[in-house]
């Protein structure tokens, strides 16, 4: 997500370039209520820790990607019934499990056989797709900075990934939040 993050810390900076921002990056939540952070940006279902303050921020659409060198190597599935014969990278946690539906779709409809590379970074699964390793899930948002990426299936409802932003209620109505929030806001709606 640093890529719809980053922007606004930059433009944030730009205008207030005496506060430091510090950019906590990692699957661990935060407790806003002890002040371990100011701004939080979760995944998934909508957050409901008592005393924060939860806003929609970004809906990441997620399609099936791969590189046109892949593609010029080993071709493209043109059904579900090809997956077999192709490999796949994808985003998975070592016990299978994570909140995200995508990982479901890949237990159900790519072989085994045909994952050439798990990870439980999205950022590594991204840079497989780029490298021509396998066929795998990309942000929208950032395939359209990749000419080279080929969409091998299109978004799915199921696919979906909704950000939230999460703030203390103690800490929501300060100048600083307000104004980073505002800032993030903005840059995504570019995306």
């Amino acid at each position: 997500m640093a890529g719809l993050i980053l922007p606004a810390v930059h433009q944030f900076r730009l205008q207030n370039p005496l506060i430091s921002v510090h950019y906590l990056a990692g699957p661990k939540v935060l407790k806003l209520e002890y002040g371990e952070a100011h701004v939080a940006v979760r995944s998934g279902p909508k957050p409901e820790q008592p005393d924060n303050v939860v806003q929609p921020f970004f809906d990441v659409k997620l399609a099936l990607y791969a590189h046109e060198s892949y593609a010029a190597r080993r071709g493209l599935p043109a059904s579900k019934a090809e997956y077999g014969d192709h490999t796949f990278a994808c985003w998975q946690t070592k016990s299978g499990y994570t909140r995200f539906p995508f990982t479901k779709w890949f237990a159900k409809s790519v072989p085994a056989s045909s994952i050439a590379l798990q990870t439980e970074h999205q950022y590594i699964t991204e840079q497989a797709v780029l490298l021509g390793i396998g066929i795998g899930l990309f942000p929208i948002h950032e395939a359209r900075k990749h000419a080279e990426l080929i969409q091998v299936l299109p978004p799915q409802d199921d696919w979906l990934v909704p950000l939230w932003l999460v703030t203390h209620v103690e800490l929501h109505r300060t100048a600083k939040v307000q104004g980073f929030i505002s800032l993030m806001k903005e840059e995504t709606r570019a995306a």
